[in-house]
């Protein structure tokens, strides 16, 4: 459900593109082959020592964590953000908030 109305709005804004829907088996090589800036999953879907590799191959890569329950979502960059309210749009404004201060 939160994937369909990721979708929505991510594919609303003319800044931002979703390059696909992958399976934690292939997300490294997902990663490695579609080269995003940005890395939505649920916390049920990979382990923490898996996110942490991937960091460490891709320094330069944000994750967005969401809960299980999706109420609420970590966001990650070798750092960790724990944000309260997981709505799209503070998604949406917190993954341009980071790559501006990283640009």
């Amino acid at each position: 459900m939160m994937r369909d109305i990721l979708d929505g709005v991510i594919g609303s804004e003319q800044d931002l593109d979703v390059v696909g829907h992958f399976d934690t088996d292939d997300l490294l090589a997902s990663v490695e082959q579609y080269a995003p800036d940005v890395v939505i999953t649920r916390a049920d879907c990979v382990a923490d020592g898996d996110l942490l590799e991937l960091l460490i191959a891709h320094p330069q890569l944000k994750l967005v964590v969401l809960s299980e329950d999706e109420s609420s979502a970590r966001l990650l960059d070798l750092r960790e953000t724990h944000l309260i309210d997981p709505s799209p749009t503070l998604l949406i404004a917190t993954i341009r908030a980071v790559l501006r201060r990283e640009g």
